[in-house]
C-alpha cells in the first residue's frame, strides 16, 4: 500500500489499519483532526490486503445505484420515554433491545475522555443508551473493528452501528477476514457529513473556558428536550446553555471531512441492514405521526435478515409502509456540496487557530457579540415576551 494522497478517497472508516497482519498501519490526525492511514515502510510486506479491504475507494469509483422498491418505513417507538431520550423516533432502540435480549453487544457512537467523539462496545442496555442522540463529529473507531470481529467469532450476536462509510468499511474487513455474518446486524444512518474532531474540541474547550468558565458536565448537540425535535440548537450542562454557532459551522459545510464531497453512499440503495434519519418531509406522507415534534424516524429495510428482524421488532413500533419517492432527501441521492472556502477555512485554522476561524467563519464575531448582548439586555429590562421582537430585528446572532 502506498501512502494516501488524495485524501478525498479516503473516509478514515480504519478498515486498512484493523486489516493489516503486520501492524504496519496507524490512524493520524491532519490538521482539522481527521484520521487518515499512515504506513510504516519497515513493517509493511505489500500483501495488498489494505487496499483490497478499502470498500471507500472502490465506491467512490462505482457509487451505489438508486433503488425505487426500497422497503422503507415512517417509524415511532411504542415507549415514549424511548423517544424522548431519542434523537429522531427511537427507531435503533427497538434494534438495541432485539439484539441484547439474545444476550448480544451494540457497537455505537459514545464517548471518551471529556466528551471525545468515539465508537464504543455495549453489552447492556445502560451503556448502549449513550449511542442516542446525534453526535456532529466524525467518530474514533479505535479497536472496534476488531473487537466486534472477535464478538462474531464467539458466537455473539453484533449490531455495528455508524456512518455509511463506517459499516461498509466493517462489512468489507468482516468478509476479508471470512467471518460469520449471521450473526451480524448493520445499521447505518443517512448522513449529511462529517466535521472535524478538532474544531469540537476546541470549541468544547472554548465554551469552558470563555463563554461558561466553567467544565461542562453534558452536551446535547440537538437539543431535543428543550427545543423540540424539529431544533437545531447544541446545549452544554453545567447550567444549562444553549449555541448555534457550532451548529451554523456544521450546515455551512465548511468543515466537513474531504471525502463527503465524494460520498459514494449517498443513495437509496443501502449496504447495511437497516438505515435511519430523521424523516424531514412527513407532512407530505404521514403527517399524524410527526405532528407532536416529538420525533419521527424513517427505517430502510435493506436485506432479508432485515426482514425477518423487523417482523420481530414492529411490535414495539408504529410504523407505516412508504414510498421511496415521496421521503426523499438531498443525502439519499447525492453527497453534501462542500462549502468553496473548505481548503481556505483549514488553512487558516492550522495558521491562525480555533478563535480566528470562529470570527472568520462562524458566529463569534463582532455582529454576534453584539446581538447576544441586546438579546440579553432585552431579557432584563424588556421581559422575555419581547425578545422574539428583538430576535426578528437583530437576526439570531448565536
Amino acid at each position: 500500500m502506498t501512502q494516501v494522497t488524495e485524501k478525498e478517497l479516503c473516509c478514515g472508516c480504519s478498515a486498512c489499519q484493523s486489516v493489516c497482519p503486520q501492524n504496519a498501519i496507524s490512524m493520524k490526525p491532519d490538521a482539522l483532526g481527521f484520521l487518515y492511514p499512515e504506513i510504516d515502510g519497515d513493517k509493511c510486506v505489500d500483501c495488498g490486503l489494505c487496499a483490497r479491504t478499502c470498500d471507500f475507494t472502490l465506491r467512490a469509483k462505482n457509487p451505489l445505484v438508486q433503488n425505487n422498491d426500497a422497503r422503507i418505513y415512517a417509524v415511532r417507538h411504542k415507549d415514549m420515554d424511548e423517544v424522548s431520550t431519542s434523537q429522531s423516533g427511537g427507531a435503533t432502540v427497538a434494534l438495541v433491545d432485539w439484539i441484547l435480549e439474545r444476550n448480544g453487544v451494540v457497537y455505537g457512537c459514545g464517548y471518551g475522555e471529556h466528551f471525545h467523539v468515539m465508537h464504543k462496545r455495549a453489552a447492556t442496555k445502560e451503556d448502549a443508551n449513550e449511542f442516542k442522540g446525534s453526535k456532529y463529529v466524525q467518530s474514533d473507531m479505535g479497536r472496534c473493528f476488531a473487537m466486534a470481529a472477535e464478538d462474531l467469532k464467539r458466537g455473539l450476536w453484533v449490531l455495528f452501528t455508524g456512518t455509511g462509510c463506517q459499516v461498509a468499511g466493517f462489512l468489507s474487513f468482516v468478509r476479508i477476514k471470512k467471518i460469520d455474518e449471521s450473526r451480524l446486524l448493520t445499521c447505518d444512518l443517512i448522513c449529511h457529513g462529517v466535521p472535524s474532531p478538532r474544531l469540537w474540541e476546541d470549541y468544547l474547550n472554548y465554551v469552558e473556558n470563555k463563554r461558561l468558565k466553567k467544565p461542562v458536565i453534558k452536551v446535547d448537540f440537538r437539543d431535543k428536550t428543550h427545543y423540540g425535535w424539529k431544533s437545531h440548537k447544541e446545549s452544554f450542562y453545567t447550567t444549562y446553555t444553549t449555541y448555534t454557532t457550532y451548529t451554523y459551522i456544521f450546515y455551512d459545510h465548511v468543515a466537513f471531512r474531504h471525502s463527503c464531497r465524494v460520498c459514494p453512499y449517498a443513495s437509496t440503495r443501502r449496504l447495511s441492514d437497516f438505515t435511519v434519519c430523521d424523516f424531514w418531509g412527513y407532512e407530505k406522507v404521514v403527517p399524524e405521526m410527526g405532528a407532536d415534534n416529538k420525533g419521527l424516524s424513517l427505517m430502510f429495510v435493506s436485506t432479508e435478515k432485515a426482514e425477518s428482524v423487523f417482523s420481530d421488532i414492529n411490535g414495539s413500533l408504529n410504523h407505516k409502509r412508504v414510498d421511496v419517492n415521496d421521503c426523499l432527501q438531498h443525502n439519499m441521492q447525492r453527497p453534501s456540496v462542500i462549502n468553496m472556502d473548505r481548503e481556505q477555512f483549514e488553512r487558516d485554522y492550522e495558521a491562525k487557530g480555533f478563535e480566528y476561524v470562529m470570527r472568520k467563519y462562524g458566529r463569534e464575531g463582532l455582529p454576534a457579540h453584539c446581538a447576544r448582548i441586546a438579546k440579553m439586555c432585552a431579557r432584563k429590562l424588556l421581559g422575555d415576551k419581547c425578545v422574539n421582537a428583538v430576535k426578528r430585528l437583530i437576526g439570531r446572532g448565536r
